[in-house]
């Protein structure tokens, strides 16, 4: 429980067996302000492998959160487009062509959040766009494809967030955004 206090959206979505504890600490946990994304057959199996009903918050607001809830796992671009819509979410969006794949990493104790970026393309593409949901002084990118870390401006739109365009990503660079 105290590990998903951390985060403003979960999802659930392959995991078939999901022991009575753990799915009480869910509901727990959308209940006090989470907000929770169940795809599939998710949950549908207990510890010993019995099937059991939905739960009756899938697919419910409960409490001070609430738990959305998919027939099927949706394309990993609509997943992150509906974990990202939540008013809570803090996670950047990122606009980058399929073959580019990324993961969002925030260091707790300096609060700096990393965007990992790989290309699995065979040319390189320019100006992926990185929507910032919260301030950030600075954005640095690294990458081997570089000879030297490169300083990121960081704009601000009409909405209020910041946008950050990497200007361009042969195969791997990592942007340092910097609270």
């Amino acid at each position: 429980a105290g590990m998903l206090a951390h985060y403003s959206e979960v999802a659930l979505l392959t995991a078939d067996t999901v022991g009575n504890k753990a799915l009480g600490v869910l509901e727990d946990y959308v209940r006090d302000g989470g907000r929770l994304f169940v795809a599939g057959q998710s949950a549908s199996l207990d510890q010993q492998g019995h099937k059991r009903q939905r739960p009756s918050f899938f697919g419910q607001r409960l409490g001070k959160g609430e738990c959305v809830y998919s027939a099927q796992v949706p394309p990993p671009d609509q997943l992150a487009a509906t974990l990202r819509s939540h008013q809570k979410s803090k996670a950047p969006g990122i606009d980058a062509p399929a073959g580019v794949v990324f993961n969002v990493v925030t260091q707790p104790a300096d609060h700096r959040v990393i965007v990992h970026l790989l290309n699995y393309r065979s040319e390189p593409v320019s100006n992926i766009k990185i929507e910032l949901n919260q301030k950030y002084r600075s954005a640095t990118l690294l990458s081997p494809d570089l000879s030297r870390s490169v300083s990121v401006a960081i704009t601000q739109q009409a909405s209020g967030a910041g946008l950050v365009t990497v200007p361009s990503l042969k195969t791997y660079s990592m942007l340092v955004l910097n609270p």
